[in-house]
């Protein structure tokens, strides 16, 4: 990320800090911390891009209607695609497991409700 005034000196004493410094502190920790945390979340949705790409405007509204009712019963997920699928991850005890060794449970179980 680059954000111009990162690299400016701190302010005098009394003045009020030059906000892209604060900004650019808080990217940098934000940086690290996800750099050295682990994902969480335990849900994978099917992203259709290949579809989408196609002008399949039905993928689109599903899709879109899905991250909708996830959000709204604020289960936290991440996004897939066919790519991923192929080359990232793996089926695992009824779920996929990505590089990351995060394990999504499929969408019947019971835990994941």
């Amino acid at each position: 990320m680059n954000i111009r005034g990162m690299t400016n000196a701190a302010p005098a004493a009394g003045r009020a800090p030059d906000p892209t410094v604060l900004t650019g502190f808080y990217v940098s920790r934000a940086q690290h911390l996800m750099a050295i945390g682990r994902p969480a979340a335990q849900v994978a949705l099917y992203h259709p891009t290949d579809s989408l790409w196609m002008g399949d405007r039905e993928a689109d509204t599903s899709t879109v209607k899905l991250v909708t009712q996830l959000m709204e019963a604020q289960i936290d997920f991440d996004h897939i695609d066919a790519d991923s699928l192929s080359s990232v991850c793996t089926l695992e005890k009824d779920g996929l497991k990505n590089f990351s060794d995060q394990s999504t449970m499929p969408w019947w179980s019971p835990v994941a409700t």
